[in-house]
């Protein structure tokens, strides 16, 4: 179809938006077509964001685009795990026996994130009953705004407890919003909405069972509401193609409104 047939065209622009440290971010206005499946892969890698406007309220609007500076160009982050955990939801092969990944993240600034997500292996692979603490590596190789290219290592060890109480209590929430809300814009970016769907529920029983104040709780779930009721009302309409756009443009938009209900723990 047409999406494909862009794609590498997008995919092009992307890189060389990348190599020249330009950010491109996308608004779109509500009440006109955008079919963000090709244009988020280039605000995706370049470290822009979607937002989607009333045109009444463009001009407030724009005043929110983030106006940082950009830290890194070309940034790289490899991610390094222990023997004893595998990656989950991060590679098309998930049976693939290695306990790293690399994601190309583009221009980043100060606010820029970057999540992950992991299980652990099978006790037969690998025997973590007599370890109490488990380390993690992360690489950062990227350019800084005056040309010098630098290696940061980050190292951190996370204490192991059988406790799932225990170990929801003391989660970073900011973290785990982030990565629902990032997951369930790629999956609607992809017209797979009831994965979608299944992250953000997932994250909002997170929220109920570890004491997220009731308006949080309420806020998330309006925004949540507002992606399944553009997907629900189009599927009546039997529009395969609208309901791609017209959702995925709306769960794009909502991703930084989703994300700030976490911002503290």
């Amino acid at each position: 179809g047409k999406e494909s047939e862009y794609t590498p065209y997008y995919t092009e622009l992307a890189e060389q938006a990348k190599l020249r440290g330009v950010a491109v971010s996308v608004i779109s206005l509500i009440g006109s077509e955008c079919c963000l499946e090709n244009l988020s892969i280039v605000t995706d890698q370049t470290g822009g964001i979607v937002t989607r406007v009333d045109p009444l309220q463009l001009e407030n609007e724009l005043a929110t685009i983030n106006n940082q500076p950009i830290l890194g160009y070309t940034t790289v982050a490899m991610i390094i795990l222990h023997r004893g955990l595998r990656f989950q939801n991060e590679m098309e092969d998930e049976k693939e026996n290695r306990n790293w990944i690399v994601k190309d993240l583009g221009n980043v600034r100060a606010d820029t994130e970057l999540s992950f997500q992991y299980t652990f292996r099978s006790k037969a692979e690998c025997d973590l009953s007599n370890i109490n603490e488990i380390p993690f590596q992360v690489q950062l190789m990227y350019t800084k705004p005056n040309g010098e290219q630098s290696l940061r290592i980050a190292c951190a060890k996370i204490s192991v407890t059988d406790d799932r109480t225990e170990a929801e209590k003391n989660a970073n929430l900011n973290v785990i919003g982030t990565h629902a809300a990032q997951r369930a814009a790629k999956f609607a970016q992809k017209g797979n909405y009831d994965r979608a769907q299944m992250e953000t529920r997932s994250a909002q029983r997170f929220m109920q069972r570890n004491g997220v104040q009731t308006e949080k709780i309420s806020e998330w779930s309006q925004q949540v509401k507002h992606v399944d009721s553009v997907v629900r009302e189009e599927k009546k309409k039997g529009k395969r193609n609208e309901i791609h756009c017209d959702a995925s443009v709306t769960a794009f938009s909502k991703q930084r409104q989703m994300k700030s209900f976490f911002s503290t723990n």
